[in-house]
């Protein structure tokens, strides 16, 4: 009877366990991947990317590129650039 009362209690805590991670991961996803983003109308934001006709490479569009489309676009209500750059943290010894 013990035996059967303590894998009892063993399942309930690794069900516990598993639906407690189950639902962070699953909170983090959301508000990572899912939410919307932080603008007004952020479902009108759309991204432009410069695309080689050789080889059909994306590249973030330069900054003459950008002031291009700024003057010249009439679908889009504003045209503004962000530039992007890979970085490592490191702590200090």
């Amino acid at each position: 009877m013990a035996a059967a009362f303590s894998f009892g209690l063993q399942v309930v805590l690794l069900l516990a366990i598993a639906i407690g991670v189950s639902a962070a991961v699953l909170s983090i996803v959301e508000q990572l991947l899912v939410d919307p983003v932080p603008f007004a109308d952020g479902r009108r934001l759309v991204l432009l990317w410069n695309v080689r006709r050789s080889d059909s490479l994306r590249a973030m569009p330069t900054i003459e590129s950008v002031q291009h489309v700024r003057a010249n676009a009439r679908s889009f209500r504003g045209v503004e650039a962000i530039e992007t750059a890979p970085l490592t943290l490191a702590g200090t010894d």
